[in-house]
């Protein structure tokens, strides 16, 4: 335990989807850097500020080359955290494959995710058989050369992408949208990513429960196929996590690059003292640990008769109330109920009231 927060400062490489650019990040990558960590976004080949024209640009490799290039100056014995969004999944992917000793783990942020027993298309293709054309609404598809083009129109950008974002956050992706390409003909003439190069680098999805341009079981599906280190979940974030939902993807980005839970960062949070005289005994891949009579009767007991120890709560000294709300906001959960005047142990303090909390809840969600 240590009252001191000594995060270790990570190097983030966001990576956009398609028809975005770096500045689609704008909103995560302050949050990142007051925690402490190192950003860096970037613009793929023909997109935000990128100087090419996707018609120039022939193959998927070329695509990726900024992401590559950047990986190709990191120092060998140092690591990034890469994060993909939407189809800078397979971008990230492309990255893994080259440069797996390079990269500390792989994030999918509602990503399309390959798996090593198909060509990487194969997540692209399967999507596209899924989706009626009629889902693209006004997304216009130009065949050119060995590819095919293609922009967001209003309707999708409002209707599949952004429908949880602001007014605002709109009207900058109508301005800063470029034409793209998916570039599935030429993936589907590629290897599949290999268990040595992509397949070794931990990876892990977040899902976004409200994304209806790759929709919830879409994410489910791919995550049972690709098979994922770890999954964790936004609740009320559509496509643009980011920008819907900035605290809470930063919160999951510095929970996965600094493997810290809610457990931890509590931890951190707290003043070595505040434990009194709780005893912390380290063993083997654990740390055990026993309340004293001290913070027993101050911080769980604090308003219960000496005789039995039954509480009468108004303030949750063991897990502040503060602290409480915050897991709440970071977790993002279904319902919310109170308990007034419950201390931390509200079933031996409030019996009554949380029977009926818990009644309550089996009635509604069983």
């Amino acid at each position: 335990m240590s009252s001191e927060n000594c995060v270790e400062r990570k190097h983030f490489v966001l990576v956009h989807g398609a028809c975005h650019g770096a500045w689609c990040w704008y909103k995560l990558k302050p949050g990142l850097e007051c925690a402490g960590h190192k950003v860096t976004v970037l613009d793929l080949s023909a997109c935000g500020i990128n100087l090419k024209k996707i018609e120039d640009v022939d193959t998927f490799l070329e695509y990726t080359e900024p992401l590559l290039q950047l990986l190709g100056t990191i120092p060998h014995n140092e690591k990034v955290v890469l994060v993909g969004h939407s189809h800078g999944g397979i971008n990230i992917a492309l990255a893994m494959e080259k440069f797996p000793e390079k990269i500390a783990v792989g994030i999918f942020l509602t990503a399309f995710a390959p798996d090593i027993q198909h060509h990487p298309s194969y997540v692209l293709d399967k999507f596209q058989e899924i989706t009626p054309s009629a889902d693209w609404l006004d997304t216009k598809f130009t065949p050119t050369g060995n590819k095919t083009l293609m922009l967001f129109g209003p309707k999708f950008l409002s209707n599949k992408l952004y429908q949880l974002s602001s007014v605002e956050d709109l009207e900058l992706v109508k301005t800063l949208a470029r034409p793209t390409s998916l570039f599935t003909e030429d993936l589907s003439q590629q290897k599949n990513f290999s268990k040595e190069g992509y397949g070794s680098v931990p990876r892990v999805f977040i899902v976004c429960t409200e994304d209806h341009a790759i929709p919830l079981d879409y994410q489910l599906w791919m995550i049972q196929n690709a098979g994922f280190n770890d999954v964790l979940e936004i609740k009320g974030a559509d496509h643009m996590a980011m920008i819907s939902k900035p605290q809470e993807v930063s919160d999951s980005l510095h929970q996965i690059a600094t493997k810290r839970n809610p457990i931890s960062q509590y931890n951190e949070r707290t003043p070595l003292s505040a434990w009194m005289e709780t005893k912390f005994e380290p063993s083997g891949n654990k740390t055990s640990m026993l309340f004293g009579p001290e913070i027993l009767s101050n911080k769980l007991y604090q308003r219960s008769p000496v005789e039995d120890l039954e509480l009468d709560k108004s303030l949750d000294l063991a897990i502040p109330l503060e602290y409480q709300h915050w897991m709440i906001q970071n977790a993002a959960f279904n319902d919310v109920l109170g308990i007034n005047g419950a201390d931390h142990m509200a079933m031996n303090s409030k019996p009554r009231e949380l029977f009926d909390s818990l009644q309550k809840i089996a009635t509604k969600y069983a």
